[in-house]
């Protein structure tokens, strides 16, 4: 599938299903790749289009180089020798500048560059350009104090924007959500919300759908009208694949005062013992939450 910033729900079927799907879009130069890589955080849904925050939270700037890379870190220092290890990955693909990384990278490295778009969500963008290779650096583990935890460096705390609703879904999700059962869904302790919710949803559509590369709108035109949003024909259908589950995951959290974000990346790469790095397809393209 590749890469496209602009996430438009039934745009995956094609893609996944052409002759290029095998085809090897990142190699990742770890013995220990991450199961995620995560290219770009969607804040807002509209009518079947995901959309990325408009603008970034601030810049990096190179701390120093490795080489010939420069190294943009989330915070100062905290890629040195002694507290991060570089992983290299090379690309096939367009990458539309975003840097590919796992979530609690803390830095990344990059050619020609002399500064780097920063978000809140962990997210590293360097204009337009298209990138061939670059680093990311992962935290070491912390001596006695135990092992690294995500977010200690970086800032990956969602922020009110990620509880946004598309408004004229909102009668939709309601009632989506009583159908779920989220509405019986106990309220404390506040730390368990997130988790229960999740389960609730995930346990539904095990019961209840079906995965499928193809959601027909046919089915359901009678029904439906013309042009029905994108998540009212995945609910009536009860099939469609991972832009849809996590979309609709997405907005129900969301609905319940959740903050929750909707991620594109690929996921879950090929690791092969002996061989010094783990390669992605493009049919490793993935949406989750």
């Amino acid at each position: 599938m590749g890469f496209d910033p602009v996430v438009k729900l039934g745009s995956f079927e094609s893609n996944f299903a052409g002759k290029y799907n095998r085809e090897v879009v990142l190699r990742v130069w770890d013995t220990l790749a991450p199961k995620y890589m995560r290219a770009a955080v969607y804040e807002k849904y509209v009518g079947g289009i995901w959309k990325l925050p408009a603008h970034h939270d601030r810049m990096l700037y190179a701390s120093r180089y490795k080489v010939d890379y420069a190294v943009f870190e989330t915070r100062d220092s905290v890629a040195s020798a002694d507290s991060a290890r570089p992983v290299w990955v090379q690309s096939s693909l367009d990458n539309f500048g975003f840097i590919f990384a796992p979530y609690n990278a803390v830095a990344v490295a990059v050619k020609n560059a002399d500064s780097v778009e920063y978000y809140k969500s962990n997210v590293f963008k360097q204009g337009e350009t298209r990138r061939g290779d670059w680093f990311y650096y992962m935290p070491l583990p912390r001596g006695p104090t135990g092992p690294f935890v995500a977010g200690t460096y970086g800032n990956d705390t969602p922020d009110s924007s990620y509880l946004q609703v598309f408004a004229p879904l909102a009668g939709f999700l309601d009632t989506v959500a009583m159908e779920m059962g989220l509405d019986t869904i106990p309220d404390n302790p506040a730390i368990l919300r997130p988790y229960r919710y999740s389960r609730a949803i995930s346990d539904y559509f095990l019961r209840h759908f079906a995965y499928s590369l193809r959601v027909d709108e046919s089915k359901v035109a009678d029904k439906l009208g013309a042009k029905p949003d994108p998540l009212r024909v995945f609910w009536a259908t009860r099939s469609g694949y991972c832009e849809y589950y996590a979309t609709l995951s997405v907005l129900l959290l969301r609905r319940a005062g959740i903050k929750a974000r909707y991620v594109t990346g690929f996921a879950r790469p090929e690791v092969e013992p002996g061989r010094p790095y783990a390669i992605f397809r493009r049919n490793s393209s993935h949406a989750w939450v």
